[in-house]
Parts: C-alpha cells; structure tokens; sequence
C-alpha cells in the first residue's frame, strides 16, 4: 500500500479502531498537508487538510519538526499544527475545518486537546513567545495568552486540566487554565552560556501522581525538582556529565513517596 504526498512525510497514525490512517506531510518551501485514509485499501477519506507557508522558513532548524497531527479522544476531529503559525481543526470524516484557523505569531511546536476535548492547548516558537488555550467548539481565546521570554517548548495539563504547565529555554511555568494567571513563580534552570537558546532548552516538565511536585530536564545537564505550591526548588540540582534528554518519577510502591527517576 502506498501513500503518495507533495512533500517529505513526517509522521503517521492510526486511530484506536484501526480504520483510518492519518499521515502528514511538510518540508520548509511546502505547506503542511494531513490527510486521512481508510486503513485497509490505502484510499483517501478526505480531501487534503492544508495549511499555509512556513513563517521564516529559512531559519528552520534541522530536525525540528514543522508540524504535527492528532486524533480527538472520540475520533470525530483532527488537530493539525504547523510552520504557519496555526493551530487547526477538522473533521475527519470528510475534511471540512471546524472552526477558524488557531493563530499564533510564529511557527506553533505543540497542539494538544485538553483530557475532555473541549479545549486546544498550543505553544510557539520565539516570535510569539506564548502558550494558548483555545475553545475547540468555536476556535476562541478562552484567556489571555501565557507569556514566556522565548521559544514555548512544550505545554501539557495536569489531570483534571485546572492547571497548565509549560516550558521554554530557561524555565517551567505553571498557570491556572481557567485564568491565564501564574500560580507559582517561574521554576528557573541556569543559562549554559552558549549563543543559541536551543542550546539551553529546557526539554521537558511534568507532575508528579500527587501533582504536588514538577520535574524538569534540560540541557544544561540537570534535572530539577519543584514545589508544585509556590514554584521553590526541593532539592539540589542533580547534575549529569551530558544534556538530559528525558526523565521520569518511578511508579508509586506502597506509601513510599521517594521521588526516584531514569535519565536518557
């Protein structure tokens, strides 16, 4: 079976019934395009799902991915992200957009659905410098955008999806998603002195099961645990010889409440 694009693919799905197959493709002089095939013929489902050209494209990054696609937890929906600085939504049972092009002003780098699907949560590259929650009935700003000094490098909400925590070069920030507002003061990691931000990038954050902690790993051969409270660090920085990768919190054994976690 072979799917056919205008441009590089880069990446693919299939939703939990195994009925439909949603690829994408991009490169830096292409727009971005998502379509939807039937699983089992190769057949396209729908038309084409096309954005526009990639902001600064020139300046795009090697390895960078320049845009990105999921289904909605019910399937009925695609989320597309990409260099165009859009955030969009479609039908996927025939293509057709939902609600009006998402905007950010710089290339977005995530997009995901909130746990119920009723919002959007996006974040954007240095020009625009903001996270953004969205209402994925109408495609509206539901607060103001969540500011950082740089490039947000990702962005997720806790479980119950009253909070939203993100991150950028140099810091995560936690927000309250009903306001937009800071809970917490930024949780800082130190600048490596090198000329590039990405060189510093904070590469990931999350909560721990209680959510009572936040840890976060970056570049700067640390990992670091906060207080999910008011932001303070709780123990040392533990340092590494190389640029962290990823990291974890082990599953929860008994009462114990150690904070154990794997570095790659």
């Amino acid at each position: 079976m072979s799917l056919p694009h205008p441009a590089r693919v880069e990446g693919a799905l299939e939703d939990p019934d195994r009925q439909k197959i949603l690829t994408w493709s991009v490169e830096n002089d292409a727009p971005m395009v998502a379509r939807v095939c039937n699983s089992l013929e190769g057949t396209p489902m729908t038309p084409e799902m096309k954005h526009g050209e990639t902001i600064d494209a020139y300046y795009h990054i090697i390895g960078e991915s320049l845009g990105g696609c999921s289904f909605s937890q019910d399937q009925r929906s695609i989320l597309t992200r990409s260099g165009d600085g859009t955030v969009r939504l479609w039908s996927a049972s025939d293509g057709s957009p939902l609600v009006p092009p998402m905007k950010h002003s710089d290339r977005v780098v995530k997009a995901v659905f909130s746990p119920d699907g009723k919002r959007i949560l996006s974040c954007a590259k240095a020009k625009d410098a903001t996270a953004q929650l969205w209402d994925a009935a109408t495609g509206k700003e539901l607060v103001p955008p969540m500011k950082h000094e740089g490039t947000v490098a990702g962005a997720i909400f806790n479980r119950d999806a009253t909070k939203i925590l993100t991150w950028d070069s140099l810091t995560a920030r936690l927000w309250d998603a009903a306001t937009g507002n800071l809970l917490t003061s930024p949780m800082r990691h130190e600048e490596a002195g090198e000329e590039e931000e990405e060189k510093d990038m904070v590469v990931g954050a999350q909560f721990d099961r209680e959510e009572k902690r936040i840890l976060t790993w970056s570049r700067d051969k640390t990992v670091r645990l906060w207080n999910a409270q008011d932001g303070s660090l709780l123990t040392p920085p533990m340092q590494h010889d190389e640029p962290l990768k990823g990291a974890t919190f082990s599953p929860t054994f008994g009462s114990h409440t150690n904070v154990v976690f794997k570095c790659y």
